[in-house]
């Protein structure tokens, strides 16, 4: 007989064609992420069961698609959508003793995903000071002129 008492390990990550792979800043909306188990998860009701309600977040977002996307007697994959609600630094995470395997034996917490969340377009400023020089001579004319070129990069994102 078969014993089981290893915890489940859980990964958490993010396609990285999507999303930067460091550190992380994106204006994709919303940010897919994957939690892989190494083992197959409890899925029919009660408690033990990985629901999206078990994903920890922090930065306001609202998680949504929540969807096993494994085959029965596999390690267990689920995505979710996560959707920032704010610009700025979210995380998405799973914490210890959430989920539980098919002998009751719940998980190890996942590594935490951190994002900074940016929409904001950089702005460009660009000012021109010109002066007109005359003198010197019949017709003689000579104009200066100083070109100062700002980008701001800057958001509210933190």
């Amino acid at each position: 007989r078969f014993y089981d008492n290893t915890p489940p390990l859980v990964t958490a990550s993010v396609n990285t064609g999507t999303v930067d792979v460091s550190p992380r800043h994106t204006s994709v909306y919303p940010i897919p992420v994957t939690f892989t188990f190494t083992e197959e998860m409890q899925t029919s009701g009660g408690a033990g069961n990985f629901e999206v309600g078990d994903i920890s977040v922090s930065g306001l977002p609202t998680l949504a698609n929540f969807a096993l996307t494994s085959t029965a007697g596999n390690p267990s994959v689920y995505t979710v959508d996560v959707q920032p609600t704010v610009q700025g630094t979210l995380e998405v995470y799973l914490l210890e003793g959430v989920a539980q395997d098919a002998t009751t034996i719940f998980n190890k917490p996942s590594n935490t995903l951190t994002f900074v969340f940016d929409t904001v377009q950089p702005s460009v400023a660009l000012s021109v000071a010109a002066a007109v020089y005359g003198g010197g001579g019949l017709g003689a004319l000579s104009v200066a002129s100083g070109v100062t070129t700002t980008l701001d990069t800057s958001s509210t994102a933190q």
